[in-house]
């Protein structure tokens, strides 16, 4: 008998008794295990109803639609942070247990503790470290020198496990209180505690850095907040506002040289500035002498030609510090719970609750992920705790971290970076932490 005939789906094989050639699913294998013509050669007895064209698939393969739609499970059981990517499709969702928050961009699904684990690392000496900054691969902190022995200046290029000083960084006493980068220049400026004129430190690496004096801005000015400095980058400039109470601020493109804008909607002791690249905002400490609710805004095209346009924050009170989320501008107080947003460029804003009313380091936020830090500097007491918000401050997670006063920190990536400036009653510390 010749099978000799395609079909689809079998095979043809030779029978081990009678040698004719059949098709697969006419030969079964008999007791002493040949495989043999099932309806001639197997003995009767062991017969069954042939199965003839059924054909059983193997039991571990998967269709193509299932193996589209696993289902993901991620559970979180500590601070650690999650990352999951994949096409999942419209309409996942997940349940994670503990304190986790959730960010959908696209088809990146990620899943994030709300309060990472953090650990500790050491600043090459003690002393009052004010500032951070990230860029070009390396956190760069700036500060007060306890002595004159001390840098003033450390750098981590191995995302903050590691810290060395500044090559030729000053280790004179001036408060140094700012950093920022525009493009490959780092900059840190010192505001006016111990007189003389108003200092800066340069550098292109992050590692060797030069010191001067300013030219363009009075002696003895100085720059009133955290973050009173920016790097703006559509014109190239570094941007400040001083101590002075007016309608004026600097700019300049190397951080030495600066020139002076008249060109704030009114006078008063401006305070903060922040820019999301297409506009840059401006809040107001003081008006006077007393609580204000004065702010204003620019395009990053007009800012150094055009009168900024004024608005109005919330709340006559002591406004700080004003930061861009990657969502929204956000801005805090000094000594109170009142805080405020603007999702349109700095033109309105709308008021937040802080989780806590003591004084305020600036927040900071990682604006890929738009998720918000508040650090909490209180040196009466001895606070253990910073917060988190992944809803532009609509709520708060409480976070546990050491005790002591906490200062400003920045947040990259899926990194962040706090630097805890002392205990209680001292503002003397070496010590940083990250995630």
């Amino acid at each position: 008998m010749h099978n000799d005939k395609l079909e689809l789906g079998t095979w043809n094989i030779m029978c081990q008794r009678c040698g004719f050639k059949r098709k697969a699913y006419d030969i079964a294998k008999d007791r002493s295990g040949i495989l043999v013509c099932r309806d001639t050669c197997l003995d009767p007895r062991e017969r069954i109803p042939s199965r003839a064209k059924s054909i059983v698939p193997l039991p571990w393969i998967r269709s193509e639609v299932a193996a589209r739609n696993i289902p993901v499970v991620i559970r979180i059981t500590g601070n650690q942070s999650y990352t999951v990517l994949g096409n999942y499709g419209a309409g996942i969702s997940a349940a994670a247990s503990g304190n986790a928050a959730t960010t959908a961009i696209g088809t990146l699904v990620r899943y994030e503790a709300a309060c990472p684990l953090l650990t500790e690392a050491h600043l090459p000496t003690s002393g009052v470290w004010t500032d951070i900054e990230y860029g070009g691969g390396s956190y760069v902190v700036c500060g007060f020198a306890q002595s004159t022995s001390n840098p003033t200046i450390a750098y981590s290029a191995d995302s903050g496990v590691t810290w060395v000083a500044g090559v030729g960084c000053s280790t004179v006493q001036n408060n140094w209180f700012n950093v920022a980068r525009l493009g490959s220049t780092w900059l840190v400026l010192a505001i006016d505690d111990f007189g003389g004129a108003t200092k800066y430190q340069t550098s292109t690496d992050a590692v060797n850095w030069s010191i001067g004096n300013i030219t363009g801005i009075a002696a003895n000015a100085g720059i009133q907040s955290w973050t009173g400095l920016i790097a703006e980058a559509s014109q190239s400039k570094f941007v400040l506002h001083t101590k002075a109470s007016d309608a004026t601020f600097y700019a300049s493109s190397d951080g030495i040289a600066w020139t002076g804008y008249a060109l704030l909607p009114s006078t008063a002791q401006w305070y903060s500035l922040a820019t999301n690249g297409a506009t840059i905002v401006i809040v107001a400490f003081q008006s006077g002498g007393t609580n204000t609710n004065k702010a204003a805004y620019s395009t990053v095209g007009n800012y150094l030609s055009t009168t900024w346009t004024a608005s109005t924050l919330p709340a006559n009170t002591d406004w700080a510090n004003v930061i861009w989320t990657g969502t929204c501008y956000f801005a805090t107080t000094r000594f109170s719970t009142s805080a405020a947003r603007s999702y349109d460029g700095g033109a309105t804003w709308e008021a937040v609750t802080l989780p806590h009313g003591l004084n305020n380091n600036p927040p900071f936020a990682n604006t890929t992920t738009g998720k918000l830090y508040l650090p909490l500097n209180d040196l009466v007491g001895t606070p253990t705790t910073y917060y988190t918000s992944v809803d532009d401050g609509t709520t708060w997670s409480t976070c546990t971290i050491i005790a002591g006063a906490w200062g400003v920190g920045v947040s990259t990536g899926s990194q962040f970076v706090i630097l805890h400036t002392g205990t209680t009653g001292s503002w003397d510390d070496s010590v940083v932490y990250y995630n």
